[in-house]
């Protein structure tokens, strides 16, 4: 409720309030009992650690003090009269909810107002619908001075004005629930899965419950066969079913302890019938008795499976069956998309090879590459060990395993300085974090200051862990550089106290009691010219808008305090712009994965003989991936005797420039497993355009030399 209506209904209650409020306490009229507002004092209550909505509340609350009501504001229940509003955890809202809906059909935007011994209850089956309810109690019961006993009010919407979802001649109502996996979801499926939440509330009247499929066990073929097999179409007899679905409610129950009856499954979880797709750019939407599942060769596809399903519910009424069941390629629908505001993948590594791509990844090893002069038990901590192999790809997955030999404690550190770089976009990693005393691992991106010579350089660190296997730390971070150098254009002479700090945030997720070592989890950050926003499991975890919040830096004295951007020069460094610490966040970065381990500023104690060495040692990567809106910038590094060789079949030939043409036109990808992006780029402008195409078709008839 905005603030201009509020004003003008406290100010029209108080007029009418001086016609209704007087007479005596219960009115009788043809035998409805009605309570006059005036003769009870009421606390309005909108519990604010559950379901509610404290702003109604509040609204409600003004309005009887302008009223001159005897009124108190609550968040928990209260001796006497209430005015409960919305979706709280009481036994009045739940009596109340249950009688709107015996009435109705649940849709979003039905509600009710019920009056019941003294306690008052406002709610809808949406923020919305309660929004509306307390509207109508404001001007119809608050208005005239006296509410009635019993049910008083309820609003229920026609089936006209919504579309029907039918699923094998069941109607998708409130009853069905959205189902996700329990970890390592995408945010970019949760993107589309929002998207397609709205379109069921909007079309079919009916906000979905979303669940969270509480065991990853997956089903094998086996399975499937034996329940297609012996399902219930193939049950002769009433026996024969019921023992079927005896076996089947044992076998679910088994494997995911959230199956419900009737369901809309996003990706991979436990159910038997969940499509199991080995294909990265296959999505299929599959129909199933009463449950309907999305899924996808990879996160892309899979957010594609659902963004497609949402066009379905959006066209109006829509009827499934099993065979509305079909599988689709992600590239083939792609083209439909605004790619300016869709993302899309750009860039990848699945680990899918038999060693590290060096066209991807420059890889730090060993006594060159030591991370810090203080390390543990006479050891230092260093890269990677090519002697030992402790950085290696095995089952389509990088892992970063710690060890160590007499002199060093080795981890690895993997970076796309040399080949990639981004600006803006949205960049995710499935990853596996290992568990044991000073393990220090981090996905986290990097940069060097504008063309290297700024004062300012990011550091992103998208899930930085210190080996306890349960906690990750999300920052944003910008560090000064050293003085001398150009920003902006113009050369500040004055003393710059090196690797001051400005960190935008400086975050800690906490997992469940699994944690993070027992499971795969994806963790991301989307970057754009004004925020960057983290994501745990396909969640946003939090955001930061570095153009316009407080920063938090360490001055010249060595005293942390908080600033906003356009203070920092008054403030810290009186010649430095007040844009210099988010200037760092407007700059090509590049990825790094890293473990550090041994390492002694993090007051760890390592025992070589301690079984984690030997068990949960290793940090898993099933993947790195880059997506972008295509007005958003990646730059491909490739070097000088990869480019033009797009497909990697050793020659520059009539191919490559097919490859090329296709990949602008947009109606094309690149295999990410066989090419490497950077031999698209054969000007050597760091993007790939069509005077690559040119430049590369004017080499194949010997009028053009590639660059290098």
């Amino acid at each position: 409720m905005n603030k201009k209506r509020l004003i003008s209904l406290v100010l029209a209650v108080c007029v009418v309030c001086s016609v209704f409020v007087a007479g005596s306490v219960i009115l009788n009229k043809d035998d409805k009992v009605y309570i006059e507002f005036s003769k009870n004092a009421y606390t309005v209550v909108a519990p604010s650690g559950v379901a509610g909505d404290a702003g109604l509340a509040d609204s409600v609350y003004n309005v009887m003090l302008g009223m001159g009501l005897v009124a108190s504001r609550s968040d928990d229940a209260a001796e006497g009269s209430e005015i409960i509003i919305g979706k709280c955890d009481r036994a009045e809202t739940a009596e109340a909810l249950s009688i709107l809906n015996s009435k109705g059909k649940g849709y979003d935007s039905d509600y009710i107002i019920y009056e019941k011994d003294g306690k008052i209850v406002i709610v809808g089956n949406s923020d919305s619908a309660t929004e509306q309810a307390v509207d109508r109690f404001v001007n119809l019961c608050l208005a005239s001075g006296q509410i009635e006993s019993g049910l008083v009010y309820t609003s229920l919407a026609s089936s006209e004005a919504f579309t029907t979802i039918s699923i094998n001649g069941t109607k998708l109502d409130s009853s069905y629930v959205i189902v996700t996996p329990q970890y390592n979801m995408s945010y970019l499926v949760r993107i589309q899965l929002d998207k397609l939440t709205a379109a069921i509330s909007e079309k079919a009247g009916y906000t979905l419950t979303e669940k969270t499929d509480t065991k990853s066990t997956t089903f094998t073929q086996a399975d499937i066969n034996v329940f297609e097999a012996q399902g219930w179409k193939n049950c002769d007899t009433a026996a024969e079913y019921q023992a079927y679905v005896a076996k089947l409610a044992s076998y679910n129950t088994a494997k995911s302890s959230t199956e419900t009856v009737y369901e809309i499954v996003i990706g991979d979880c436990a159910r038997y019938q969940c499509p199991v797709i080995t294909d990265t750019d296959e999505y299929t939407i599959k129909v199933a008795g009463n449950k309907i599942f999305l899924n996808g060769g990879s996160p892309a596809a899979t957010a594609m499976a659902v963004s497609e399903f949402t066009k379905m519910v959006n066209t109006g009424d829509l009827t499934l069956t099993d065979a509305s069941t079909a599988s689709y390629d992600y590239y083939d629908a792609i083209g439909a998309y605004d790619r300016n505001n869709y993302y899309t993948l750009k860039w990848a590594d699945d680990f899918d090879g038999s060693s590290i791509d060096t066209g991807k990844w420059a890889v730090s090893y060993g006594r060159d590459s030591t991370i810090y002069s203080d390390g543990l038990n006479e050891r230092l901590p260093a890269r990677a060990s090519k002697e030992l192999n402790n950085n290696y790809i095995q089952d389509g997955k990088l892992y970063i395993a710690a060890t160590y030999d007499d002199e060093y404690y080795y981890g690895g550190h993997l970076s796309t300085r040399n080949t990639m770089r981004i600006q803006y976009g949205y960049v995710e990693t499935s990853c596996l974090k290992p568990l044991g005393q000073g393990l220090w691992t981090s996905m986290w991106v990097d940069n060097e200051g504008l063309a290297n010579d700024a004062y300012a350089r990011m550091e992103i660190d998208v899930n930085e862990s210190y080996g306890s296997g349960s906690v990750t730390l999300q920052n944003s971070i910008t560090w000064l550089n050293t003085t001398g150098r150009t920003f902006v254009g113009k050369t500040y002479k004055k003393f710059l106290k090196q690797n001051v700090g400005f960190y935008g945030t400086n975050y800690t997720y906490n997992k469940d009691t699994r944690g993070f070592h027992l499971d795969f989890h994806t963790f991301g950050y989307a970057w754009d010219a004004d925020k960057l926003l983290f994501t745990v499991d396909g969640k946003v975890t939090h955001s930061y808008n570095y153009a316009t919040e407080p920063v938090a830096t360490k001055d010249l004295t060595g005293t942390t305090t908080e600033y906003s951007t356009a203070a920092l020069d008054a403030a810290l460094l009186q010649e430095i712009e007040p844009q210099l610490s988010a200037s760092g966040f407007a700059v090509p970065a590049y990825i790094r994965l890293s473990m550090a381990v041994g390492f002694a500023t993090r007051n760890y104690v390592i025992e070589d003989d301690a079984a984690e060495w030997q068990e949960s040692n290793k940090f898993v990567v099933d993947y790195v991936h880059v997506y972008q809106y295509d007005n958003q910038t990646i730059y491909y590094l490739g070097t000088s005797n990869q480019r033009g060789d797009v497909n990697g079949d050793g020659n520059v030939d009539a191919l490559d420039a097919t490859y090329v043409a296709r990949y602008l036109a947009g109606w094309t990808k690149y295999d990410f497993k066989n090419m490497d992006l950077g031999a698209a780029e054969v000007t050597g402008d760091g993007l790939i355009t069509e005077e690559d195409l040119a430049t590369l078709n004017g080499y194949l008839v010997g009028k053009n030399k590639l660059v290098g």
